[in-house]
């Protein structure tokens, strides 16, 4: 009995050395939970700040990513307090390590409600907001021209929830960010159609036309009778193709007109507007 001790003592050291000397898994699994009612936390997200690399717990809370002893683990998840631990070498070697939570109470600001009496404010008309490029008198400069609204995909609220997932969740689903994308394609829109009517009113006003033309008013304004150009059509032409497409509208235009084709055999060559 005495000799088995002795050998059992002898071989305590070798049997912790052997332990030490083992090689950590580099594959950590473990599992979210609430830390009051031990409930599961699902999609969460866990990102190993160590080594640059993330993962999304699933319905049940588990997890899988990689890890090494000693790496700093983040937890992030909406409605609980961000958490951040040195993972030890018990939690690598478990089969399926437990972590867990705290909740997180989101505090709203005190909204005061006030009545009032006078019902005439309430029909006030409001005053116009000025935007640069929208209701200015002069044509838009490039650097006041708006960008076409980008309309954010799934994926991109996603990818942004992982670095923000407050920010993300309000930008996809807040009212205010709603009607922030939808003004901002109204302004858009209210833009573009501000500058086709410009490059239309440029080249099918009755002074340009009687400029390019070398005519009276009065003649370029029946000429645009006839011709009824459309802004939209007008805006897909550079400038030489309006030109030109101008000259040869007139000239079918002279041919039904007669008596204005003597007044134009009468006058000078037809000088082009130049840019």
């Amino acid at each position: 009995m005495k000799a088995f001790l002795l050998s059992f003592l002898l071989f305590l050291p070798a049997l912790s050395l052997a332990q030490e000397n083992t090689p950590l898994p580099t594959f950590l699994h473990g599992q979210l939970l609430n830390a009051n009612n031990q409930e599961s936390i699902p999609f969460a997200h866990i990102v190993n700040i160590s080594q640059k690399k993330g993962a999304v717990s699933d319905e049940i809370g588990f997890f899988s990513i990689n890890a090494q002893q000693g790496d700093t683990l983040c937890f992030r998840v909406l409605g609980y307090k961000t958490d951040t631990i040195t993972l030890s070498r018990t939690q690598l070697e478990a089969i399926s390590a437990k972590f867990r939570l705290v909740e997180e109470t989101q505090k709203l600001a005190n909204v005061n409600i006030y009545s009032y009496d006078n019902s005439a404010m309430f029909r006030k008309k409001p005053e116009p907001y000025y935007i640069p490029g929208i209701n200015m008198k002069v044509p838009a400069k490039d650097d006041t021209l708006l960008n076409k609204p980008h309309s954010p995909k799934a994926y991109e609220y996603a990818l942004g929830a992982l670095s923000s997932p407050m920010t993300a969740m309000y930008t996809a689903f807040s009212k205010r960010e709603k009607e922030k994308r939808k003004m901002a394609k109204v302004l858009y829109e209210e833009q573009q159609e501000q500058l086709t009517n410009q490059k239309f009113n440029k080249y099918f006003s009755p002074e340009a036309i009687s400029k390019l033309l070398n005519i009276e008013t009065e003649e370029a304004e029946a000429f645009l009778a006839h011709l009824k150009p459309s802004p939209f059509a007008v805006n897909q032409l550079g400038h030489s193709e309006i030109i030109m497409n101008i000259i040869n509208q007139y000239g079918a235009f002279l041919e039904q007109e007669p008596q204005l084709a003597k007044k134009v055999n009468n006058t000078d060559s037809l000088p082009l507007l130049q840019d």
